[in-house]
């Protein structure tokens, strides 16, 4: 596998190497965006009319614009990739500025915010109509902030100031969420990109994450610890792809006539933790997806999708964790292969890349398109 001059430190599907860094950036952004693109489709949808209807979720349903297209979650991650790169910085008010072009080119018919809700709808219109980002959010305790945040993390993967880091992710809230809940689910979400940074995925321990990440949520977002402290109970045994298949990441991932539905109870999980959109169940119901397969981004997100509920947000949100800690290598080729705008989201990775390792672009240049990326056998 290879997309053009980019080529992944790893292309075998058994993941046999730890992935680099830039793959690992690039990981974060495809995770994004192919969880919203997988669960984008079945949004609202229950588990059971998941069931009922399409039996198990295994890749993109076919709509009306086609296969593998994503939403606002992953619109918005790039406006903030854009916003990062022109300013070589987070600037909230650049990143505001942004988000509401992106509100008045689909109320034009330039350019559709798809699959936008009320809560960011409202605030992108203030937002092109002068308010400023400051005074322009809504009161909304849903998930909209934390699922467009991993560019930010990003940029931030290496900091000692966790304190900075965390006045940019709710600075970064604040145009559309400033309901103190959304905005600590925002930084519950970016610390946890954080520390997945701060692990090599042959070593990941599980327990000692939530913990570590309990610890910086009681300092930085104490309303999220009871929600994420439950994950505890949940994790305490082995990892599924562990239980089930030979070795993680298995070529095969329902081999030996095994299905999604007969590996565990995570739906039952699932339904206590809660799916809907409401931060305190949608994120830690992403961090249960992927800490329940931490090595395994398939079933990760096909956990996520097929439990119903927020969909698209909780894929992304568990896709971006995932991709952090297992690289674009681990992303199925048949997924990558149907993925909308794929080689920009790569192309703008690898600068963010380049941005957070300190081989940033010269002054004044924003975007540079080095080389047209395709795929190849």
């Amino acid at each position: 596998m290879g997309y053009g001059s980019y080529e992944p430190s790893q292309a075998d599907s058994g993941m046999s190497k730890e992935p680099s860094l830039q793959d690992r950036f690039i990981g974060t952004i495809l995770g994004v965006a192919v969880g919203d693109a997988l669960g984008a489709p079945v949004e609202g949808w229950s588990r059971k009319t998941i069931k009922t209807v399409l039996g198990t979720v295994r890749g993109y349903q076919l709509t009306m614009m086609g296969k593998g297209i994503f939403t606002d979650e992953t619109q918005l991650t790039l406006v903030l990739v854009k916003s990062l790169l022109h300013c070589r910085k987070f600037i909230p008010e650049d990143f505001g500025n942004r988000i509401g072009e992106w509100m008045r080119l689909s109320d034009e018919g330039i350019e559709p915010a798809r699959g936008v809700g009320r809560t960011i709808s409202l605030a992108a219109r203030k937002l092109y109509r002068g308010i400023p980002w400051d005074q322009s959010g809504e009161y909304s305790a849903s998930n909209g902030a934390a699922v467009r945040i991993a560019p930010l993390t990003l940029l931030n993967y290496d900091t000692d100031n966790i304190s900075e880091f965390m006045q940019d992710v709710e600075n970064s809230a604040k145009p559309t969420h400033i309901e103190s809940l959304a905005i600590q689910g925002a930084k519950v979400i970016a610390l946890a990109q954080y520390l997945v940074f701060k692990e090599d995925r042959f070593f990941f321990d599980r327990i000692e994450f939530i913990d570590n990440l309990i610890k910086l949520a009681g300092e930085h977002a104490p309303k999220m610890v009871g929600s994420i402290a439950q994950l505890k109970r949940y994790i305490a045994r082995k990892p599924i792809e562990h239980k089930v298949y030979d070795k993680p990441c298995s070529k095969n991932v329902f081999s030996r006539g095994q299905s999604i539905e007969d590996t565990d109870d995570r739906y039952a999980i699932l339904e206590e933790i809660g799916t809907g959109k409401y931060v305190l169940e949608s994120v830690p119901a992403a961090l249960y997806c992927f800490l329940n397969s931490p090595s395994n981004f398939e079933e990760t997100l096909l956990t996520a999708v097929n439990a119903g509920g927020d969909t698209d947000s909780i894929a992304a949100l568990a896709g971006s964790l995932s991709g952090a800690l297992n690289g674009a290598p681990a992303i199925p080729m048949r997924w990558l292969m149907d993925l909308e705008n794929r080689e920009e989201m790569i192309e703008l990775s690898i600068q963010l890349h380049e941005q957070a390792i300190g081989l940033d672009l010269p002054e004044g240049i924003v975007y540079i398109s080095r080389t047209k990326i395709q795929f190849k056998s």
